[in-house]
This record gives structure tokens, sequence and C-alpha cells, in this order.
């Protein structure tokens, strides 16, 4: 099996690309306020002091009131325009030095940040075949239960969960490190969406019947989108996977799929579950985070920072409605497909 390609500073990922630009600008514009900041000071105070000392040169020297302040006004202007010459150029230096700079200081940043992008890589893929081996095994031992004892079963059985969980970490960790080292355009499919769905809710139908959860699916016939189909496939099995682990019992969820406009269709996945707060609610979306009251789960806090960077590799767009103990809204943006 081969390892997920490693990202080298020369083909940087969109995702990495997009980051560092936004750093890159923000960086040199700070840069720039600083020295225009320090300029300013210094030309106006060099210029009050220029032109009082004009105007006593100009006192003991010339004679007549009128004479006298002409001259003035003619040397203040000469001065006024020599810094204001000065400053220009010092503002296309320190743009063009600010601009540098920034990226020199980002440099350590993004080397960092690859080492770490290679290293989960590497990780995560190390880890995949031993645990599926121990995996195998347990379930293997858990076969045999009339030879195990009742503590040993609950042993067993809790290690295959954690298993499992461990599993589904390094799953996502991988997922994660392909999109990173992806640098070639997305092979895009005609995916008829209502399929895609369709069958991500039979996959998670079990869940929701376990706690009583009415699962409602409301969708426009024959729509197709741009994408992958199984990595919309994960899309909608992340989200509603959150939707139900955060729905009390006797909830609801619901999934409705609309036409927006000719190019564009909408998919919203609401439930009347916990919601989010507003602190956890800008940083949802973040790898590894996870909202206060999913700390407790075992979820790895990747679900939606996948989902999220699935979504905008097919061109579309991820946005998240909640009010705390209300429920949440998750409404998807893709491009319809032509074919």
């Amino acid at each position: 099996m081969e390892h997920p390609s490693k990202p080298s500073e020369a083909s940087a990922t969109p995702w990495r690309s997009d980051v560092f630009r936004r750093a890159h600008i923000k960086l040199t514009v700070s840069y720039m306020v600083v020295m225009l900041i320090v300029t300013a000071i210094f030309s106006v105070a060099l210029y009050f002091n220029l032109t009082n000392d004009l105007r006593e040169s100009v006192g003991g020297s010339l004679r007549g009131e009128i004479n006298q302040e002409r001259f003035f006004e003619d040397r203040s202007q000469g001065i006024l325009g020599v810094l204001l010459l000065v400053d220009g150029v010092i503002l296309v230096v320190s743009t063009v030095t600010s601009y540098l700079f920034a990226g020199y200081t980002l440099k350590p940043i993004k080397m960092m940040m690859m080492v770490q992008e290679r290293f989960t890589a590497d990780a995560a893929h190390e880890l995949r075949t031993p645990l599926a081996v121990i995996q195998t095994q347990i379930e293997v031992l858990l076969r045999g239960q009339e030879t195990l004892s009742t503590k040993t079963q609950q042993t067993l059985a809790s290690v295959l969960d954690e298993t499992k969980s461990l599993t589904t970490i390094t799953e996502d960790l991988l997922v994660l490190a392909r999109e990173d080292a992806t640098t070639k355009p997305f092979a895009m499919d005609a995916v008829l969406i209502s399929d895609v769905i369709a069958e991500a809710i039979r996959d998670v139908q079990a869940i929701a019947q376990s706690k009583d959860i009415e699962l409602k699916f409301e969708h426009a016939s024959s729509i197709k989108v741009r994408g992958n189909r199984n990595g919309l496939k994960r899309i909608f099995m992340n989200l509603l996977d959150n939707a139900l682990k955060y729905t009390n019992p006797g909830g609801h969820v619901e999934v409705f799929v609309e036409k927006t406009s000719s190019n564009m269709i909408a998919i919203s996945i609401s439930d009347d579950g916990v919601g989010v707060s507003k602190t956890d609610l800008s940083h949802i979306f973040d790898r590894f985070y996870k909202a206060d009251n999913a700390r407790q789960s075992s979820g790895s806090g990747l679900g939606l920072s996948i989902v999220k960077q699935l979504v905008e590799s097919y061109g579309g767009s991820l946005a998240l409605k909640s009010d705390l103990h209300r429920g949440t809204t998750v409404t998807l943006r893709f491009i319809l497909s032509s074919s």
C-alpha cells in the first residue's frame, strides 16, 4: 500500500497555499502600517523643526513682513514637497521590504506545518494495519463467547469499541492527509445526489431507530451535482452521524434538498438537538476541535473539518447555524452538473 503523497514546499496544496497567502498579506500590511506610522511621525517632527528654523533665519535676514511671509511659504512648500517625495519612496521600499520580510517570517512556520502533515500521514498509514489486525483478532475471540467469562467478554467488547474509534480517527487523518497532499484538481463526476443521501440515511437508520429519532428526507428527483460519489457519501454520513449523536431520543432530523438557481443546489440537514454555543460556533470547523457538549463523545473532532474541505474541493460552500438547546442546521451548496 502506498503512502500518501508527501507535501513539499514547491507544490503547496490549495488549502495550505490559501492559508499562507492570507497570512502573508496580513503580515505584510501589519509591517507596512508600523513603518508608515514611524515615517509619518518622523516626517511631521522634521517638518516642524525645519520650518521653525527657517522662520527664525528668515526673520533675521529679510526686511518687510510681506517678503518674509512669501519667502517662508515658498520654502515651507519646498520642504513639504521633498518630505512627501521621500515618504513616497519609503512607501514603495517598505512595501517590498514588508512583503519579503513577511515571507521570511512565515517560512519556518510553513516548514513546521509541512513536517506535521507528513508525520500525521505517515503515522496514520502505519497504524492502519496493526489496528485492523487487533480488531480482527478481538472479533474472532468474541465469536467463542461460550468459552469466555462475562468479565472477559466485557473487556474484549470495550477494547473492540476503542479499536474501532482509533480506526475511525486513523481513517479521518488519512483523508485529511490525502486532501492536503492533493495538488491536482479533483475528477468531477455527475452524481445523483438523492441516491447518495438515501444511501447514507440507510446506513445510519439503525442509529436513528435505536434513539427513536424520526429521520425525514425531502428532495427533488433527478438532481445531479459535480463531485465524487464516495466523497459526497462521506460528507452526508458525517453530518447525519453528528445530527443523530447530538439529538435527544424522540427528536427529529430532516434532510431537505432544493434547487436554488439554474446552476446551484442547497441541501439542509436540520435537527432539534442540543445545539452549539456561539463560542464554539466560530471554531466548529477547526481540526480536532470539539464543542463543550461533545467532549464526552468518542469523536475525533475531525469530521466537520473533513466535510468542509471536501465540500470546498467540489466548488461548494458550507454554512452552519445553531441555537443552544434548540438545534442545528447545516446548509450545503453544490454546483449542478450540466450532464
